[in-house]
C-alpha cells in the first residue's frame, strides 16, 4: 500500500476503536478465537511445515510448537471458565472463600470473596461466562452482606497477604476491616446494582 493507502487503514482503524458501540460483543470475540484455533487446527501440517522452513528447525518440534500456540488460543477462551468452575467447588455453603482457597482451616476471608464474585458477576454481564455461574454470586452477596457493619465496613478481611514461607504463614494472618478489603466490596456492590439496572 501507498502512503495514503496506510493513513487511510490507520484512520479507519481508529474511527472503529473511538465507536464502542460498534465493538464486538465478548461472546463474539470469543467466537473469533474459536474459529481461529479450529483453523489453525485444520491447517496444523501446513503450518507447521511452513515454520520448519523458516526457522530451519526439525519438523517434529515446529509441530509441538504449532500444537501449543493452538493450546493457547483455545486458553484464551477457556481459562476463565475452568478458573471460575474450580473456584465453586472450593465457596464454603455459607457463601465464604478461606485464604487458602482449598485449606478449610485456614480463615474465611470477605475481600477474597468479594473479589471473586465481582469478577463472575462482570464476567456474566459481558457475555464470557454462562449465567449459571450466577449461584456463586448469590452465595457471595448473602456472606458479604452479612459482614458489612453498622457502619459499614466489611469484616473478616485479611491483614495483608505478602508473600510467606509456608502455608502456615497465611493461616496465621488476623482478620481486620482494612481499607483494600473495602474497595472490593463496593466494586461487588456496585456490579450488583449494575446488575440490577441492566435486566
Amino acid at each position: 500500500a501507498d502512503a495514503a493507502g496506510v493513513d487511510q487503514a490507520l484512520q479507519t482503524a481508529h474511527g472503529l476503536f473511538r465507536d464502542r458501540d460498534a465493538w464486538l460483543t465478548p461472546a463474539a470475540r470469543i467466537e473469533v478465537l474459536q474459529r481461529a484455533a479450529a483453523i489453525m487446527q485444520d491447517r496444523r501440517e501446513a503450518l507447521a511445515t511452513e515454520s520448519a522452513r523458516e526457522g530451519g528447525k526439525p519438523l517434529v518440534d515446529s509441530l509441538v510448537e504449532i500444537d501449543r500456540a493452538i493450546d493457547g488460543v483455545y486458553g484464551c477462551v477457556e481459562v476463565l471458565r475452568t478458573q471460575v468452575e474450580m473456584l465453586e467447588k472450593c465457596q464454603r455453603p455459607d457463601g465464604m472463600f478461606h485464604t487458602l482457597l482449598d485449606d478449610p482451616d485456614s480463615p474465611v476471608e470477605a475481600s477474597g470473596t468479594a473479589g471473586i464474585a465481582y469478577g463472575t458477576l462482570s464476567a456474566i454481564r459481558l457475555g464470557l461466562l454462562p449465567a449459571k455461574h450466577i449461584e456463586l454470586v448469590n452465595k457471595a452477596r448473602e456472606a458479604i452482606s452479612c459482614r458489612i457493619d453498622a457502619n459499614g465496613f466489611l469484616q473478616d478481611v485479611s491483614d495483608g497477604t505478602a508473600m510467606g514461607a509456608n502455608l502456615e504463614f497465611y493461616r496465621a494472618i488476623p482478620n481486620v476491616p482494612t481499607p483494600y478489603g473495602q474497595a472490593l466490596a463496593s466494586l461487588f456492590l456496585m456490579e450488583l446494582r449494575r446488575s440490577v439496572q441492566t435486566q
